[in-house]
């Protein structure tokens, strides 16, 4: 037994140790051809720092003093193919459950108007984003990333505060501003700062979507609205990302020190912590579950971890970079056709399930290529909101114009458009028709390919308000008007206390009621989203039918 349990131990040996030059031959191999092909992501490349002209520091310090911007919601999604434009509303309530109204608003702008000031100093700079240090890998400080979001939302507000007042060159220029910060972001290498990045553009679109409803905008206006959209390279800033990212796990790898057991960070400081104290039978079934899991990730960092650093990680790397790099290419190439179709990862990764040796080795480097591609879908989505977004600009700018919307797309080459607008979902002209009422509809076919005749409903209408893309296909929404929203206003309460028998003082606590003066019932306002008749707010229970009747049982 002895000698039997020494050959097995030796052969193991023999064949980690040839596990280990395979490998490496592997991985100079697969690093050589992709230098040849120009395809191998250089950090000092991707990651080069920000210019002289850097204004990150001054937007750092302009954002940080506007981190609570009291604005409202654009583009509120009443029913399917309908919007609410935030100008229907004379208050809302905030995050932190504050009522607020244009006045309000309009304060904190002036409050806040240094800051801004700098803020607009600091995104005309031909830089305006962090240096990155790429040489820890994945281990690098993550920037704050938080703040473009917030300089977003600030900047979308005061461009609505100034759109409601009448000044259309302050709402242009808080727009082009906005449009800078996205671009800001355009030549980081990081799919975290590309994420940030679309959901600062499409709060920007929300908010040109709500300003191209103003009857007060002219064809001219509308036309420097439209030029200040966030730009339309997403895409292809995403797809570079890739390569970023494709750098900084090679370089995490390939640190000695790197472990398997926690590839993106060190939790050691956890396996050290103090165990919690046994007070009760619940505790204990804790304590015994804290100890296995404590125990369990000891045995992998104390033999896994070396095992696999040495035997099988050139190759896992050497897999990981033949994998991303096809990848990356059906990504630029399904960006380049504007074709989310067209993409697919079909013969990439394993058509099986890996079995246990090879999910020793190469398990890590699947599940890293798979949580990279996980937004490619939404980068598309962002891309057909904001052409979709841009086409219904120029169709106003159309009907303006010419009295009447046109009957083709066509019609709005090359004055209002450059080209026809494509779809991004399929590769194929947006679908569009004029309605008999003389009104358009526009849309996209949506994530899942199939043109279901600009149907913008759901499966299952949720109780309350609708994401305003989420539908069977994407439809730019109509705006409505004062009457159809305190409708669906009151529709949605009806439905909320059906399904959930809920009296008054409940449906409060789901549907806050604010008022603007109780005592004289001037106006009031449901869930922050709009204002109510008082009439009507008595007739679903949400006060009592006498005003002056304060006592008493709730009504229900």
């Amino acid at each position: 037994m002895g000698f039997g349990t020494l050959a097995i131990v030796l052969t193991a040996a023999l064949g980690l140790v040839w596990e280990h030059h395979r490998g490496r031959q592997q991985l100079e191999e697969t690093v050589a051809r992709l230098k040849a092909s120009g395809a191998y992501p250089d950090p000092a490349v991707l990651f080069a720092p920000p210019g002289p002209s850097n204004g990150f520091r001054s937007f750092e310090r302009a954002v940080s003093g506007l981190s609570f911007c009291p604005g409202p919601d654009s583009m509120m999604g009443i029913a399917p193919g309908r919007a609410a434009p935030c100008f229907i509303k004379s208050q809302w309530l905030s995050a932190d459950g504050r009522t607020n109204t244009w006045d309000s608003l309009a304060a904190w702008r002036q409050d806040f108007a240094a800051d801004f000031d700098s803020l607009h100093s600091a995104l005309a700079q031909p830089d305006c984003r962090m240096p990155i240090d790429w040489r820890p890998g994945y281990n690098i400080p993550l920037p704050p990333l938080i703040l473009y979001k917030q300089g977003a939302q600030a900047l979308a507000a005061t461009a609505l505060l100034a759109a409601r007042n009448g000044d259309k060159a302050e709402a242009l220029q808080q727009l082009k501003d906005l449009q800078r910060l996205v671009a800001a972001l355009a030549s980081e290498r990081r799919l975290d700062s590309q994420v940030t990045r679309m959901a600062s553009a499409s709060i920007g679109l929300h908010a040109a979507w709500d300003i191209a409803q103003r009857e007060d905008w002219t064809e001219a206006d509308l036309a420097a609205l439209q030029a200040s959209l966030p730009s339309a390279d997403i895409c292809p800033s995403f797809v570079e990302s890739i390569r970023g990212e494709n750098a900084l796990w090679v370089i995490t790898m390939l640190d000695p020190n790197f472990s398997p057991t926690f590839p993106f960070g060190d939790l050691s400081g956890w396996l050290q912590r103090p165990l919690q104290p046994v007070t009760g039978p619940e505790d204990l079934v804790n304590l015994v579950h804290d100890l296995l899991q404590r125990t369990r990730f000891r045995l992998q960092m104390a033999l896994f971890d070396p095992l696999f650093r040495f035997g099988w990680r050139d190759q896992a790397c050497a897999v990981y970079l033949e994998v991303m790099n096809q990848l990356e290419r059906r990504c630029r190439s399904a960006c380049v056709s504007h074709n989310l179709k067209s993409f697919s990862s079909s013969g990439v990764f394993p058509d099986r399930t890996l079995g246990w040796y090879d999910g020793l080795r190469f398990n890590l480097s699947i599940m890293a290529v798979q949580s990279s591609c996980l937004g490619f879908s939404k980068v598309f989505a962002l891309e057909a909101e904001r052409t979709l977004t841009e086409t219904q600009i120029a169709l106003r700018r159309y009907t303006l114009l010419h009295g009447e919307a046109p009957v083709r797309l066509e019609q709005l080459v090359p004055e209002f458009l450059p080209t026809i607008p494509l779809d991004s979902m399929v590769g194929e002209p947006l679908r569009f028709r004029r309605n008999p009422d003389g009104s358009t509809t526009l849309w996209s076919v949506g994530e899942d390919f199939e043109d279901d005749g600009g149907a913008a409903g759901v499966p299952e209408p949720p109780i309350g308000f609708i994401r305003t893309w989420e539908g069977l296909d994407m439809v730019v929404p109509n705006a409505v008007g004062q009457l159809e929203f305190h409708a669906r206003i009151a529709e949605v309460q009806d439905r909320w206390e059906m399904e959930h028998v809920v009296d008054a003082p409940q449906a409060r606590r789901y549907w806050p009621l604010t008022t603007e003066s109780a005592a004289t019932n001037t106006a009031f306002t449901i869930g922050g989203a709009s204002e109510m008749d008082p009439a009507l707010v008595r007739r679903y229970g949400l006060i009592p039918k006498d005003p002056a009747a304060t006592n008493g049982p709730a009504p229900k």
